[in-house]
């Protein structure tokens, strides 16, 4: 059945096992009673709470402050996965390996809160930000405006990017119309120079910011 599975599924499964790994839900199950016995005790098993009761049971640890880094880390992708006004952000990052290189990949959905919470995938932001071994910072961002899709990759290497991709956007295509979508336009282009010896901060800054919001909603 694994192997007979999509790869966005697989990597929507793998995505969605590794936010809960790592607790970013952990407080929100405990305030909330109506969640099972189960779910409640499945939580304390995740990455946070075992740090924190690890953290308290090894007070004069020389991992302690190990420890703290990843918790900090942990609660800081939780208080900016927060809403503003009717807009609501989620960050994740997440490390994972490429052989024997090793990195993180920072994730940013933002958009309108729907009434069950959830942001509404018609009108959405999706910022996807990777640090690669040959090919150094790769930021891809997703926007979406009645379910029409516009796709920019910025990497230093644009062009090489865009020859290697090429033969992969009929398929981006086909899969975003299978789920109801229509892909406008994917566009690589390369960071400005004058901003490319700061833009890997920059774009982090971007990634992990959170403007408030003001102004007037207007459905025509």
């Amino acid at each position: 059945q694994v192997m007979q599975a999509p790869l966005s599924s697989m990597f929507s499964q793998d995505l969605k096992a590794s936010i809960r790994m790592m607790g970013l839900g952990f407080e929100n199950y405990l305030a909330n009673p109506e969640n099972s016995s189960v779910l409640k005790e499945n939580e304390l098993l995740t990455l946070k709470p075992l740090l924190i009761k690890w953290m308290s049971e090894n007070a004069s640890s020389p991992y302690k402050e190990h420890a703290e880094m990843i918790v900090h880390k942990i609660t800081g992708q939780q208080l900016l996965s927060q809403a503003s006004g009717p807009i609501q952000h989620y960050l994740v990052q997440i490390p994972f390996s490429l052989g024997r290189f090793q990195t993180d990949a920072t994730i940013q959905w933002s958009g309108r809160r729907k009434k069950d919470g959830k942001i509404d995938a018609s009108y959405c932001k999706v910022l996807f930000y990777l640090q690669l071994e040959n090919i150094n910072d790769t930021i891809v961002d997703m926007a979406v405006q009645n379910k029409v899709v516009k796709v920019t990759v910025t990497n230093p290497l644009a062009d090489t990017v865009k020859d290697a991709a090429n033969p992969y956007i009929d398929q981006l295509r086909n899969g975003l119309e299978a789920k109801g979508y229509r892909l406008s336009s994917v566009v690589f282009e390369k960071p400005a120079p004058a901003n490319l010896p700061v833009r890997k901060e920059a774009v982090r800054g971007a990634a992990f910011e959170r403007t408030p919001y003001s102004g007037v909603d207007m459905k025509i």
